[in-house]
Formats: structure tokens, C-alpha cells, sequence
């Protein structure tokens, strides 16, 4: 046990590595489409008497990662164990940091289940709140894209061919999770099936010990997992509040590049252009399997930037600095003040233990 603890530890500080690394390439090779590009310039492109905005836009960065952690503790109450404030931002910033810093978001869920069984929620009601929380954050994203489908086609229609491209898969996959994720939440069969299969093939090739006993363990814990999922899908009024949440995430998190732009200078109706860029990029970065989807955001923002605004407007001249600062604010910062929070969090329980 305490080698598989030491080897997960590991690997999160490899990841944590290849983040850092990843991120300081994906700014660079932003940086290098401009050659002008300086740290006053972008200091200045910001208006003193709008900086109003910036501050609204990084105090978006708490309630962001409060939304979540509040759908996830509300989901939890409903199962018998209610939490703290700080064990819902806990779940979330763990959710948060580890998805940006592995493929595909793999390592956020796991991470948030940790946690919740450190602090005695059972290992079936972890996994059941964050799968139906996964459910409600997808859904959430295909919800507020629909809407700007409907509102604001013209910013899809501008951009370039292989960007839409990108879009469109994302749109695709996020209802393909939904339906997935779906599945998983109501046939407890087809887990029974996955990990009764993987224990008899684990068996089978003496990797596994006791595979009899493993089995029985497993099939404990799929019926504790089908009474949990009735138990929460029995309760609308828990299941309208989380999805509440994820969309009102969302949409705080699409809303922090329109209110770096109102502090560049830029108009309401540029906020709202802005905010449903955004959401288009996280749909079509969704998919991508790189860490944060660290380069690929970034290029598709400058080319949205550049592509739906004319040129000599403020969005489209500004492209470098608006995408740098949205990026910067949106996910850079929020990454950052996820993991030390995590790391605060860590080191406060490992004092506890000490005394």
C-alpha cells in the first residue's frame, strides 16, 4: 500500500514537471508569433480606469473553483456525508489541478475520489457524486454551446475550416461522454462485466492474488454503487442543483476572457463575442489529449481573435495580449492556486497526524 502511495506521489510530480514544461512552450511559441511583444506593451494595453474588470475577472478564479466544490458536497449530503467548506474546494482544486497537468483530464477524478475517502466518504458514494457531477459538467458544456450555436453562429462561421474542425469533434465527443457516462450511472452491469473480466484475465495470467476473493470484493462494491445511484437519482431537486452549478462554472470560466477584454478597453458586445469564443475553444480543446490542452487553446484563441474581430478593432489588434492575459488568468493562475491550495491542504493533514 504504501509503495502504490509513494508511486502515485511520484508520478503526480512528474506530471507536475511535464506541465510546467509544456506550459512554458506553449508561451513561448505564442510569444514568437509577435515580435513586438514585451512586458510593458502588455502591462499597457490594460486601461487604468477599467482595471475594475481585471479584478473581476480573478476573483472569477475562486468562484469557479467554489461551484464545483459546492455540486460535488451538495451531491455528497444527499448520500449521507455532508462536508466542510473547505473539503468541497478541496475536492475541486484537486479535480482541477491534477486534470490540468494529465491527458484527457485522467488524473482530476481520482485525485477528488482521494480525498473524499480520507475524509470517510465511503469509495462508492465518492465515485457516484463525480460521476453524476462528470455528467452535469459535460452536459453543462454541450448546454452552453447549443446556446451560442443559437445566439452567436456568425463567431463559429469565422473562424478558420480546421479550428470548426476541432469544434465540431469536440461537440461530438462531449455528447458521446454524456450518453457514456450515462450508461456507467445506470447499467451497473456493464462495470460488473469491465472489472469482473479484468480480474478473471489478471487471474488467469498470475498477476493477481486471490482472484476468487477479488471478485467477491468487487461484486460488494457494485451493489453498494447501484443503491447509492438509486438513492441519488430519486432526488431531483439535488440533481437539478449540481447541474445548476456546472453551468453557472462554465459559465464563470467562459466570462474571465470577456472581462480581460472590458479591462483592455473593450465593448459589451465584445464581451459577449469573447465569452462565446471561449466556449467554443473549450469545446473543441476538450478532446485534445495533451495536458490542459496547452498550445492547442492558445493558437485557436489568437486565431478566433483574429479571424471573427475586423482589422484595426481593439480585440483583433490586441489578439497576443487578450489571449496571453485570458489564458494567464483562466487557466495558468487557476492551475497555480489549485495545486498549492492542495499542497496547503496536504501539509495541514500531515500535521495533524503528528500531533
Amino acid at each position: 500500500m504504501e509503495n502504490k502511495i509513494k508511486k502515485t506521489k511520484n508520478n503526480r510530480i512528474l506530471w507536475s514537471i511535464l506541465f510546467l514544461i509544456i506550459a512554458v512552450m506553449s508561451v513561448w511559441a505564442v510569444i514568437q508569433q509577435n515580435e513586438n511583444f514585451s512586458v510593458a506593451t502588455l502591462i499597457a494595453s490594460f486601461k487604468s480606469d477599467r482595471i475594475i474588470w481585471l479584478i473581476v475577472a480573478v476573483v472569477g478564479i475562486g468562484v469557479y473553483v467554489w461551484l464545483e466544490g459546492r455540486s460535488l458536497l451538495t451531491l455528497n449530503k444527499s448520500l449521507g456525508y455532508p462536508g466542510k467548506f473547505t473539503d468541497g474546494l478541496l475536492y475541486s482544486a484537486s479535480d482541477i489541478y491534477c486534470s490540468a497537468i494529465t491527458p484527457s483530464a485522467t488524473g482530476g477524478q481520482p485525485a477528488s475520489a482521494y480525498f473524499m475517502v480520507k475524509r470517510g466518504v465511503p469509495g462508492t458514494v465518492a465515485t457516484v457524486s463525480l460521476l453524476v457531477n462528470l455528467i452535469m459538467y459535460t452536459l453543462s458544456i454541450v448546454v452552453i454551446g447549443i446556446l451560442c450555436l443559437i445566439f452567436k453562429p456568425d463567431i463559429l462561421i469565422s473562424l478558420p475550416w480546421h479550428t470548426q474542425s476541432l469544434i465540431y469533434i469536440g461537440i461530438a465527443v462531449q455528447i458521446g461522454l454524456v450518453l457514456i457516462f450515462l450508461l456507467l450511472l445506470w447499467k451497473s452491469n456493464i462495470l460488473w462485466a469491465i472489472g469482473d473480466g479484468g480480474i478473471k484475465i489478471l487471474g488467469k495470467l498470475r498477476l493477481l492474488r486471490k482472484p476468487g476473493h477479488k471478485r467477491v470484493k468487487l461484486r460488494h462494491a457494485i451493489d453498494s454503487y447501484r443503491d447509492r445511484v438509486h438513492q441519488v437519482s430519486g432526488q431531483r431537486r439535488t440533481l437539478i442543483k449540481s447541474f445548476i452549478y456546472n453551468l453557472l462554472q462554465r459559465a464563470v470560466l467562459t466570462s474571465i476572457s470577456g472581462f480581460v477584454c472590458l479591462a483592455m478597453g473593450g465593448s459589451f458586445s465584445d464581451f459577449f463575442a469573447v465569452c462565446v469564443l471561449q466556449a467554443f475553444v473549450i469545446l473543441g480543446a476538450s478532446w485534445i489529449p495533451i495536458p490542459g490542452a496547452m498550445g492547442v487553446t492558445d493558437l485557436m484563441l489568437i486565431e478566433g481573435f483574429e479571424s471573427c474581430w475586423p482589422k484595426g478593432s481593439l480585440v483583433h489588434n490586441s489578439a497576443l495580449n487578450l489571449e496571453l492575459c485570458s489564458r494567464g488568468v483562466s487557466f495558468y493562475a487557476c492551475v497555480l492556486l489549485c495545486g498549492g491550495f492542495v499542497l496547503f491542504m496536504m501539509l495541514k493533514d500531515k500535521m495533524r497526524r503528528v500531533q
